[in-house]
């Protein structure tokens, strides 16, 4: 019997060309993958210098505007296979990485494959608490890998099979099948981008998979790791605070609220982002009593009203509904 044949996929980096150590790392763990990628393409806006390192001759360069959800929406032109393997470019892939994803592609019939690369403190009682404190909760039921609830706040499973199901995932690595991909129009995503903060580029990208008809799976068992190079984080915490809430907001608006299909749903809808969000107002104002910083509870608010204003910007309206490229089910 002839030995089966995975179909073929391209390594799709985004870079600022920043992550150093970290970004060679993932090029020779891409270099010993077991399923080798037929291309590296790395995308690097103009201005930016382009690292060089031994092996780094397996790169192939490609100049792209900036921005993080701009980086992941290009046309890619210069991919030729069935599939991508999206990648931040400080993510370390085991050898059989790559391969692990493929096979449960192959396997499950999935659209998308996202592996966990959360931190080895995931399951901790001070890492379950953090997640708490951030609107984020367990969940026992194993439907769902990541449920997004309708605050656009999340639920996560809190003993997962090996792979499950999912509403969202993790940015930094995800096998995707090309064509679906394209079909979803992720560049219309791009308006996260005048808001100044990425905030959950990452949950528009799966959630709006899931939500037009995709089959998007979540793998815990691969070994892939998210270095984190963390050449993005702001150092002014007040600002990025109510940048995130502003984002935050529409999100909400634009996955949740804007999606429903009656009025009663979205006033249920709103009725659910409202009281998570004056939940997470009393959490601040706990934190406040504690460490006697305010910024969260000044700013929480104020981000929504940010938020909320631009939804009712002619940008934020001419864009298609959301789940607009719903396959027929």
């Amino acid at each position: 019997m002839a030995e089966y044949r995975y179909p073929e996929y391209t390594a799709v980096i985004r870079t600022l060309g920043k992550a150093g150590e970290k970004f060679e790392a993932e090029i020779n763990s891409l270099k010993a993958q077991t399923l080798q990628p037929r291309q590296i393409l790395a995308y690097i806006p103009d201005g930016y210098d382009i690292p060089v390192f031994p092996g780094s001759d397996a790169v192939r360069w490609i100049r792209s505007p900036k921005g993080m959800v701009t980086q992941r929406s290009l046309p890619f032109d210069e991919v030729e296979t069935e599939y991508i393997l999206f990648l931040d470019d400080d993510v370390y892939l085991p050898p059989a990485g790559a391969e692990m994803l493929m096979r449960t592609a192959v396997d499950e019939n999935a659209d998308a494959v996202v592996p966990n690369t959360f931190p080895n403190s995931e399951g901790s009682l001070k890492w379950k608490l953090r997640n708490m404190g951030q609107g984020a909760f367990p969940s026992f039921s194993k439907k769902w890998a990541f449920r997004i609830r309708h605050s656009t706040y999340y639920n996560y499973c809190d003993n997962p099979d090996p792979v499950m199901p999912t509403q969202s995932g993790a940015g930094p690595c995800s096998l995707v099948c090309f064509s679906t991909y394209k079909a979803i129009h992720f560049e219309e995503e791009r308006w996260i981008e005048l808001c100044g903060y990425p905030l959950g580029e990452d949950l528009l990208f799966f959630n709006k998979m899931y939500q037009c008809g995709y089959r998007v799976l979540a793998q815990f068992d691969t070994g892939i790791q998210h270095l984190d190079a963390g050449s993005g984080h702001a150092a002014d915490h007040e600002r990025q605070f109510r940048l995130a809430e502003a984002v935050r907001y529409i999100l909400w608006h634009r996955i949740s609220y804007s999606t429903a299909t009656s009025g009663i749903s979205r006033l249920y809808r709103s009725a659910c982002y409202h009281s998570t969000q004056g939940a997470m107002w009393l959490l601040d104002l706990v934190r406040f009593a504690v460490t006697g910083k305010s910024y969260k509870m000044r700013n929480r608010f104020r981000g929504m009203r940010q938020g909320k204003e631009f939804t009712k910007s002619d940008e934020y309206r001419k864009l298609p509904k959301f789940n607009a490229y719903a396959r027929t089910r």
